[in-house]
């Protein structure tokens, strides 16, 4: 697997390593394969030197780098930039290679944001909190505190305690009904264990990418509660290497009975 990636360009230091191919860095550093992910690298044959680079990424162009953001925002994950140089530092670092001073501003821009509305100095508004709320509440992210507070939205929170005086007026004036946006998102593990297994008796492939985009709610949950995805599915006794490969809509279609599309339908 580590020499398929490298034909491919694909990095394998191991910041990446361990933000990609989770399972396969924690599966190379166990004291019964090679200990270490460097032991791992060099029994490829790949000089450790060659991947552990600060460079950035060969693959990462001023198109990619579009795309990577977009797909960030569409899977409700946070693009502003303190966020992104936490939780990505790769993309980050490489939005100030290709796009020079300004880099994150430059790189938001071409990807059809605004970037003050992402600055971490924004300077508030009743309509900007408002609108940030409703767009966060229709990318389905969670908008309780916990999560928000964990995943980079700590000033859209404290604007809304200064402008109304507590996140829950400030939910409410977008016009949603707080108690609800709240229950809908008290997961416990014991719930999160439950959903997970449920979804593996359906079928549904509980790779990271397509949990993260499609399930947003219990992605965030289970990051929340268990540390990560990966660790979530060791928790309920799943084997992350059978589901971390990608499936498309139409394979994951095939393995759906007559009556559950049916019920999709309605």
């Amino acid at each position: 697997m580590i020499r398929l990636l490298h034909q491919q360009g694909k990095p394998l230091n191991s910041h990446y390593a361990q933000t990609h191919y989770r399972a396969l860095r924690v599966s190379a550093s166990k004291p019964r394969y090679f200990g270490s992910w460097r032991a791992a690298i060099e029994a490829a044959g790949i000089p450790y030197m060659q991947v552990n680079t600060h460079r950035t990424p060969r693959f990462w162009t001023a198109e990619k780098i579009i795309l990577a953001i977009q797909r960030r925002q569409k899977c409700g994950l946070p693009i502003n930039a303190l966020a992104v140089a936490k939780q990505d530092h790769g993309l980050y670092r490489a939005a100030f290679i290709n796009f020079g001073k300004d880099g994150w501003d430059k790189a938001l821009r071409r990807a059809g944001f605004d970037p003050h509305e992402y600055y971490p100095h924004t300077i508030w508004s009743e309509k900007l909190i408002q609108r940030t709320i409703k767009r966060l509440k229709r990318l389905d992210v969670p908008l309780n505190p916990a999560f928000l507070q964990k995943s980079g939205y700590l000033r859209l929170m404290a604007a809304g305690r200064v402008y109304y005086g507590s996140w829950k007026k400030a939910v409410e004036s977008a016009g949603l009904n707080y108690r609800s946006v709240i229950s809908r998102n008290q997961w416990n593990k014991q719930k999160i264990v439950e959903e997970i297994q449920r979804l593996e008796k359906q079928g549904v492939r509980l790779n990271t990418q397509f949990i993260r985009c499609e399930r947003r709610s219990l992605y965030a949950a289970a990051r929340l509660h268990f540390g990560g995805w990966y660790e979530a599915l060791t928790a309920c006794g799943i084997d992350y290497k059978k589901h971390w490969k990608m499936w498309s809509y139409r394979t994951w279609l095939k393995t759906l009975k007559p009556n559950e599309i049916e019920k999709m339908k309605q």
